[in-house]
């Protein structure tokens, strides 16, 4: 696949979504969602990669899937590891969905050209990924098959990319921990009870 790739200057010189996404609210707000006025907390905007060109980004945006959005997104090359080996399967973009509708956080990799999806990949609980800041353009992980690495164009995307998916280990983590289920248990109890006494 091939992808037009801007110049690293004009690069950083985009609207950046946290350390290296371009925010779409830089091509005019795009995302693939009814945003619900009932809505409790405010759904992200879809997060396109750098590396593209506006039509490309807005492209991606428009395949992500029914009611996905992508929290990172990077042009890079996909390998899977063979006997000791990394072998090349395809390039192109990967994001980091989250799928509203299926209620999963999936690593997704998307051919342009082709307008297909050859590699997915569900985060199961407790979902890592290696990383390595010495080599800051790559990554691996355990997929369902085998092992997975990520070779990224630029290393900003790949912190961020990392970035989205320790923190929602991170967020796994302190929600398993017997401390913490406890702690907020008991304030929610506490709220509850207060709500009782001077509410009603």
């Amino acid at each position: 696949m091939s992808v037009i790739c801007r110049n690293p200057n004009v690069i950083r010189t985009r609207t950046m979504y946290n350390t290296g996404g371009v925010d779409a609210a830089a091509y005019g707000g795009v995302n693939n969602y009814s945003q619900s006025r009932n809505n409790k907390k405010p759904r992200p905007q879809n997060c396109g990669s750098a590396s593209l060109t506006f039509h490309e980004n807005k492209l991606l945006f428009s395949i992500l899937g029914n009611d996905c959005i992508s929290l990172a997104a990077a042009v890079c090359q996909l390998y899977r590891a063979d006997n000791g080996r990394w072998n090349k399967i395809v390039t192109g973009v990967v994001c980091l969905i989250k799928d509203y509708n299926r209620r999963v956080y999936v690593i997704r990799m998307f051919d342009l050209e082709g307008m297909q999806i050859p590699y997915e990949q569900v985060l199961y609980r407790f979902f890592r990924v290696n990383y390595d800041i010495n080599i800051p353009t790559f990554m691996s992980f355990e997929g369902d098959v085998a092992v997975y690495g990520l070779n990224f164009t630029a290393d900003y995307e790949a912190k961020n990319f990392h970035y989205h998916i320790q923190k929602r280990y991170e967020q796994e983590t302190k929600s398993s921990n017997p401390f913490f289920s406890t702690f907020f248990l008991s304030q929610n109890i506490y709220y509850f009870i207060l709500s009782k006494i001077f509410f009603f």
